[in-house]
């Protein structure tokens, strides 16, 4: 095992690559020999290495292929028809050289019979056919049925505007989490909480309402109206009416309800 992992400025300090997509990739990067570009660690090892789940993996992924910085290959088992992981090239590591005196000084080799099967189709930007549908197909399923980390919910429950029904909002975020990017939930909470027009505590929806309906995908809350005429009470209109008679009647006095 490597003693430390090299990644590069273009990754780290890029400012449209998220930081789940720039971890991914440092795990990648880890997996890759000194002076090499490739490796093949499965779907489930990059994810519990990157404390995170197999399908933001795969979001991770897409972000990469499409900044220009990680492609990948699909490969079949020498002795069968299954997939095995898939071999991910990493260029931009191959520019940074071996470190002298850095363990592993040699580059990776390429796949050997033995321990990595053989290419059967290789990715190349966006006209490439759908091979991470492919590698899901064919790879030990997501389990559907794991929860979120406790953690990634904290964080939706301490950005929601409203504390109500913790234990069925951690279900629906759980199911949310299916559906879409842990990330893009709780930046939907933190989007709301901050939101100009959030009405009073009593309008704002239960957390399992707002989950359930994939609120993370709503449009800002429209502008709230101004304050509107200002309610009189019974007193005030009884005021006014004895103030007209006796202004009627000549006397200029005000009543004092109440005095």
């Amino acid at each position: 095992m490597e003693l430390y992992t090299r990644v590069p400025n273009r990754v780290l300090l890029a400012p449209d690559l998220s930081v789940t997509a720039k971890v991914v990739y440092a795990v990648l990067a880890s997996h890759v020999g000194n002076g090499g570009t490739t490796c093949w660690p499965s779907w489930s090892k990059v994810a519990a290495e990157a404390n995170v789940s197999r399908r933001t993996v795969a979001n991770a992924l897409t972000e990469l292929k499409a900044a220009g910085l990680v492609t990948w290959a699909t490969r079949k088992r020498d002795d069968s028809l299954e997939n095995a992981s898939n071999l991910y090239s990493l260029p931009l590591q191959g520019e940074l050289g071996s470190a002298p005196g850095a363990p592993g000084s040699a580059p990776d080799a390429p796949p050997s019979a033995g321990d990595a099967p053989r290419v059967v189709h290789e990715m190349h930007g966006g006209s490439a056919p759908r091979a991470l549908e492919l590698d899901v197909m064919n790879q030990t399923k997501v389990n559907q049925t794991k929860e979120p980390s406790s953690v990634a919910f904290e964080r939706f429950w301490s950005a929601y505007p409203r504390k109500v029904g913790k234990a069925k909002a951690r279900t629906a975020f759980a199911t949310a989490c299916k559906r879409a990017n842990p990330e893009a939930v709780i930046d939907g909470a933190h989007a709301l909480a901050a939101d100009p027009n959030l009405p009073e505590q009593q309008f704002i929806p239960y957390p399992t309402t707002w989950l359930t309906r994939d609120g993370w995908d709503d449009e800002p809350l429209p502008q709230r109206r101004g304050p509107g005429p200002v309610r009189r009470t019974t007193d005030d209109k009884v005021r006014d009416g004895l103030d007209l008679a006796r202004r009627l009647a000549g006397e200029p006095q005000t009543l004092q309800i109440g005095a």
